[in-house]
């Protein structure tokens, strides 16, 4: 078993496995996710598993051979110490991790950074794993706030570094300057707040300032807004640090659009079932987001309780359906003139 270090500090098992084919890929590594599962399974080193891919992509254990098992077999047990810098690992009582509780480790820094540039955060897509090492390593990165402080002569100086490549680098890190408030909450990286969150988050409170000022009772008031998740936000916004490196952002030059604050009640969608179909002018995620956002349901099939179906160019099988079940299919000037005039 190989343990990861998540941005949280979250330690995660993962299964070093005798390569397998499975579904026209070989498999040789499964996340398990976390210590109760491992318990749950009964897992020890040297068992044999049964395998399956969720979704069809990402390996899973499943269940365990215990006739296979050998008398000596050494159970799976946590982890005593983080990995990465050697700190001794906590679990809370309640929590299902393990965690490292150094806010200095390094697995956790880098985790944290990989988490800001990604695709779904602020979409640095010139920054990877390998660079971020380098850097890490040569202490010209500490946290992601640093980003904004490379030079061309820190990066040009770096293995398989080039000038052009330190120019395109630069470049990612300076268009992330103009962000999404949405964005910019979900790089944060605050625990349990995804995509969606971040999302819902942005439309009600509308700038970085009101929602830093929040109490856990205005998140609460925010229907999508559990308790638990509603502590985490809380809690982020007043740790010291997480200020201090808000303020680092903020300093230099990170500026987080401000959102219009949407009143779910107002929206022509709220409550109501929609199904995207053909391709639209933005990614299918950007429509599914606003959307949601917009407190309508996005489903993937067209059925007689389909409200809307949002058709683009070259719609087929869905929209054949729902001309036959006589549902509502509006394109996308029409769904943009709905969120921007609700009644």
């Amino acid at each position: 078993v190989e343990i990861g270090v998540g941005r949280t500090g979250n330690l995660i098992p993962v299964a070093m496995l005798e390569p397998v084919e499975l579904n026209g890929t070989t498999v040789s590594r499964a996340t398990l996710h976390n210590y109760d599962q491992v318990e749950r399974l009964n897992l020890h080193l040297g068992d044999h598993v049964t395998l399956e891919k969720g979704g069809e992509i990402i390996p899973k254990i499943v269940a365990v051979d215990p006739t296979f098992r050998s008398e000596n077999a050494v159970k799976i047990e946590p982890p005593s110490n983080c990995p990465s810098c050697g700190t001794i690992a906590e679990h809370k009582v309640g929590d299902v991790e393990w965690r490292c509780p150094n806010k200095n480790c390094n697995a956790k820094q880098m985790e944290r950074i990989l988490h800001y540039v990604s695709r779904r955060a602020m979409d640095i897509d010139t920054i990877g794993p390998a660079l971020i090492e380098q850097l890490m390593d040569k202490r010209l990165l500490q946290n992601a706030a640093d980003l904004y402080l490379l030079s061309h002569q820190d990066l040009s100086g770096l293995d398989r570094m080039g000038d052009k490549s330190a120019d395109n680098v630069l470049a990612g890190i300076e268009k992330s300057r103009e962000c999404s408030l949405s964005q910019f909450i979900h790089a944060l990286g605050i625990t349990n707040v995804g995509e969606k969150t971040a999302g819902i988050l942005a439309q009600s409170f509308g700038t970085l300032e009101k929602l830093m000022d929040s109490e856990v009772a205005d998140l609460e008031m925010i229907e999508e807004i559990g308790p638990v998740t509603a502590e985490n936000v809380f809690c982020f916004f007043r740790d010291p640090e997480q200020k201090e490196l808000i303020a680092d952002f903020l300093e230099r030059g990170i500026r987080p659009r401000e959102e219009k604050i949407l009143q779910i009640s107002d929206s022509p969608f709220c409550g109501k079932t929609v199904v995207l179909t053909g391709t639209l002018s933005e990614p299918r995620e950007v429509w599914k987001k606003r959307l949601i956002l917009a407190g309508a349901k996005v489903n993937s099939s067209v059925s007689r309780k389909t409200d809307y179906v949002l058709a683009g160019e070259d719609a087929g099988s869905k929209l054949f359906k729902a001309e036959k079940l006589e549902v509502s299919v509006i394109d996308e000037g029409t769904a943009i003139n709905f969120l921007e005039n609700e009644n």
